[in-house]
C-alpha cells in the first residue's frame, strides 16, 4: 500500500514528461528546457524501478533501493541546468547580489535539517549513505534554483522570465526531499499527500520551464 505514493509521483512525472515532449515536437527548445525535461525524466525511471520492486518483494526491503539512482540523476541534471552558464548570466558577481547569495542559504539549511531525521530513523545504514549522497546535489540544487528566484533582474528580462520555473524548481527539490522523509516517519495518508503535491511539482516545474523559454525568446 506505501508504493500507491510512488505510483502518484510517477504518473504525474510522466504527464510531465508527455507534456514536455509534445512542446519540443512543436519547437525546437533550448538545453535549458530539456534539462528540465531530463530532471522528471530520470526521477521517473527511478520511480518505475521502485514500483516494479514493490510488486515483486511484497514485503519493504530495507537497504539500498536502485531506484534512487532516479533521484540522484534527477538532482544533478537539476543542478546542472543552473550551474555554470546559466549562473553566470544572472549573478554577475558584483557586490550588489552579494546578499542575495546569503539569503539563498537558506535553502540548504532547510535541506540540512531534514537530512538530520533521516540519519537518525530507523533505517539500514546503506539507506542512510545513500540518502546522504543524494542529499549532496539537492542542497546545490536548492541554493542555486532560490538564489535565480531571489535575484533581482538587471533590466535585460532573463532573470524575470525564469524566475517561476527557478521557483518551482526550488519546490520541486524541496518537496522531493520532504516526500523521501514522510517515507521514513509517516504513513500511507502522509505519503499520499507528499507524492500527490510533489507529483504535481513536476508538472508545473516542466510548465514553468516552457513558459520561461517563451518570455526568454520574447
Amino acid at each position: 500500500m506505501l508504493g500507491i505514493g510512488d505510483g502518484i509521483v510517477f504518473l504525474m512525472a510522466a504527464i510531465a514528461l508527455v507534456y514536455g515532449f509534445c512542446v519540443s515536437i512543436s519547437k525546437k527548445q533550448p538545453l535549458f528546457f530539456k534539462l528540465s525535461m531530463a530532471t522528471v525524466g530520470c526521477l521517473m525511471l527511478g520511480y518505475i524501478f521502485d514500483i516494479c520492486d514493490y510488486f515483486v518483494n511484497v514485503n519493504d526491503p530495507e537497504g539500498y533501493f536502485i531506484g534512487y539512482l532516479g533521484s540522484i540523476g534527477s538532482f544533478l541534471f537539476l543542478l546542472t541546468s543552473s550551474f555554470g552558464y546559466m549562473d553566470g548570466i544572472v549573478d554577475d558577481g558584483s557586490s550588489q547580489i552579494k546578499k542575495y547569495r546569503y539569503i539563498a542559504l537558506i535553502g540548504p539549511a532547510i535541506a540540512v535539517a531534514l537530512w538530520i531525521p533521516n540519519m537518525i530513523a530507523e533505517v539500514s545504514i546503506s539507506t542512510k549513505v545513500v540518502y546522504s549522497i543524494l542529499w549532496i546535489p539537492a542542497i546545490f540544487s536548492l541554493y542555486f534554483n532560490l538564489k535565480h528566484a531571489i535575484i533581482p533582474d538587471m533590466g535585460f528580462g532573463f532573470v524575470r522570465a525564469i524566475r517561476p520555473f527557478n521557483l518551482a524548481a526550488f519546490s520541486f527539490a524541496l518537496l522531493q526531499l520532504i516526500h523521501l522523509t514522510v517515507w521514513n516517519f509517516c504513513g500511507l495518508i502522509p505519503l499520499l499527500i507528499s507524492g500527490t503535491v510533489f507529483g504535481a511539482s513536476c508538472i508545473v516545474m516542466v510548465i514553468m520551464a516552457d513558459k520561461g523559454v517563451k518570455k526568454w525568446a520574447i
